[in-house]
């Protein structure tokens, strides 16, 4: 009994001595290896309770003020049902050392779907950026300034009115000075990208033409010699197709117009999903499942490789991956039926929410990393195996970590009911891979786990790691864009009053243009004259607005055009 309470305990801190926890995450001769990385849990009931959606960003070398350079973990959890706790943590580690908590704090949120986390290093102000939808009122990004040591909501940035749920998702690129965010819209897929100035400067709303009736997009920053591109893909359920597509993150952030044409990668066609009826023998296979997808991509790199995951039966986890280095053609692979690199398969279990992770570029071997939940029973211990992954290969011919898989959690049966897992998708700094889940244990208690394997990772357990960091240099298109495209901003935005423009100071004696319209183009108002006098007309303009939302398109002179939408609330 000693013994197997003490293994239980090495196993639960993540500490590894000579003992069988070494032995058994050693071995590569078992089917599922044990973790032995360090875990902890934060939060736990009251903050957390069933989740069905989680995710996280991590980032080394954040200077706070009152700490110092520190580790910053973010991590947002939420869930379909409203009358579960929902909310954001962020945590401030010694650098190196996750076992060194030196602050932490969550911030509670309600009634919304898909809370994001990211981070923006802005000048004098480091601002933490939460990304969501709220329930019956559209699409959400609420920026925290960070300036006084804990986030402190700064203000709200309305991207959608969308009535109903649609999938929202964001990334940010290191050094932390891009962001960028997606989501289904009327008329198609809707981006917003943004520039760690002071304060932040975000594009025009921008719907990605071709779009119209994809659904569930995710996106990721690729920095190659190409540029510094936003990786996406997303799924239309009427033809089946899986579309992978990317666009320049500088071309998007200096769009005076309203769209932006992607580039198409890859079209996969995976069939309609929930088993629609067709009479067509031509028309795509039903599946069971609509596919969740999940994309990443390597930091910088080379070539514009990305990867996503996804499942159509609930048993099957396939990775839809592009290597250039090997193919100029996207390629499927299954990682658990077995079919490629051999091995144990648990495709015969439920196998659900995978995600995937692209691993650092400058380990001995690029790889790609997938983790998942399964209910397949892990022969070494006689229970649940629970959060899964492995690590690939980046043309998926093969297996970098251990055979077969490696478990995730320190205490695999203590999975919640809702079981999904979220790695962040910062490869370039911090030493450790961030990876967040929801567990209960056996009393029936919520808490969201912290795990930090190595980033090179062979499996979820401490090893040997050189930690590097990278050089990125885009301050030349930085200062490029900053001298050709300096933005009007509309502000409180948005407001119950009234609202005002924010008119660059080289504009000011400029002759303007400024129509205000509703979404269907109605002009409900215009002002031509002096920059410096208009927002004195504004401000009459707006007070007498119906509540709900408006285009504001401004013309200086032919130097600069513009179009904003701010939504006035009650």
């Amino acid at each position: 009994m000693k013994k197997q309470f003490l293994r239980k305990l090495l196993l639960r801190t993540g500490v590894c001595v000579l003992s069988l926890t070494c032995l058994f995450s050693t071995k590569v001769s078992a089917q599922f290896n044990p973790p032995t990385a360090f875990e902890d849990t934060y939060p736990a009931t009251p903050s957390i309770g069933l989740t069905g959606h989680t995710s996280a960003y991590s980032f080394s070398g954040a200077t706070i003020p009152g700490y110092g350079p520190i580790d910053l973990v973010l991590a947002g959890w939420d869930d379909a049902n409203p009358l579960q706790p929902e909310g954001v943590s962020w945590r401030y580690l010694q650098m190196g050392n996750p076992t060194a908590v030196l602050a932490q704090g969550t911030i509670p949120y309600s009634n919304v779907r898909d809370l994001e986390v990211g981070w923006l290093d802005v000048p004098g102000d480091p601002e933490m950026l939460v990304a969501y939808y709220l329930n019956g009122t559209g699409h959400m990004l609420d920026v925290y300034s960070m300036s006084t040591g804990t986030p402190v909501l700064s203000y709200t940035n309305v991207l959608s009115t969308m009535p109903n749920y649609t999938r929202i998702s964001m990334d940010c690129h290191v050094p932390p000075y891009a962001m960028a965010v997606a989501w289904e819209d009327v008329g198609g897929i809707n981006t917003v990208v943004g520039l760690n100035n002071a304060p932040i400067t975000f594009s025009n709303i921008l719907t990605l033409t071709g779009t119209a009736g994809e659904t569930g997009v995710d996106l990721a920053f690729v920095h190659t010699s190409t540029g510094l591109m936003l990786q996406t893909a997303y799924y239309n359920p009427t033809t089946g197709n899986i579309t992978e597509s990317m666009f320049d993150f500088w071309t998007a952030l200096g769009t005076l117009g309203t769209t932006i044409t992607p580039t198409v990668n890859d079209i996969n066609p995976v069939g309609v999903c929930n088993g629609v009826q067709q009479d067509d023998p031509k028309a795509p296979k039903p599946i069971r499942v609509c596919p969740y997808i999940n994309i990443d991509g390597p930091g910088h790199y080379n070539v514009d490789n990305w990867a996503y995951t996804y499942t159509t039966d609930n048993n099957n986890i396939s990775v839809r991956l592009m290597d250039l280095n090997t193919s100029p053609f996207a390629s499927t692979v299954i990682v658990n039926n077995g079919s490629v690199w051999g091995g144990m398969t648990t495709n015969g279990n439920q196998n659900i929410n995978p995600f995937c992770y692209y691993n650092r570029m400058n380990c001995m071997n690029t790889g790609i990393v997938v983790a998942w939940y399964t209910n397949a029973i892990d022969p070494m211990t006689g229970s649940t195996a629970g959060y899964i992954g492995l690590n690939m290969n980046e043309n998926g011919t093969a297996l970098v970590s251990a055979p077969d898989y490696l478990t995730v959690a320190n205490n695999p049966t203590w999975a919640s009911p809702t079981p999904v897992l979220s790695i962040s998708k910062q490869d370039d700094q911090l030493q450790y891979m961030y990876t967040v889940f929801p567990e209960m244990d056996p009393f029936g208690n919520f808490q969201l786990e912290n795990k930090y394997p190595p980033f090179c990772v062979n499996s979820f357990k401490q090893a040997g790691q050189e930690h590097s960091e990278v050089t990125c240099n885009d301050e030349a298109k930085r200062a490029a864009f900053l001298d050709a495209h300096s933005k009007v901003a509309v502000y409180p935005n948005p407001y119950t009053s009234s609202f005002n423009l924010s008119i660059p100071a080289d504009y000011q004696q400029d002759e303007l243009t400024v129509t205000v319209s509703d979404l269907l183009g109605v002009s409900v108002g215009q002002y031509k004259g002096a920059a410096n006098h208009a927002n004195t007309y504004l401000a009459q303009l707006s007070k007498g607005l119906s509540n709900g939302t408006y285009l504001v398109h401004v013309n200086i002179n032919g130097k600069l055009k513009q179009t904003m939408k701010v939504t006035k609330l009650q």
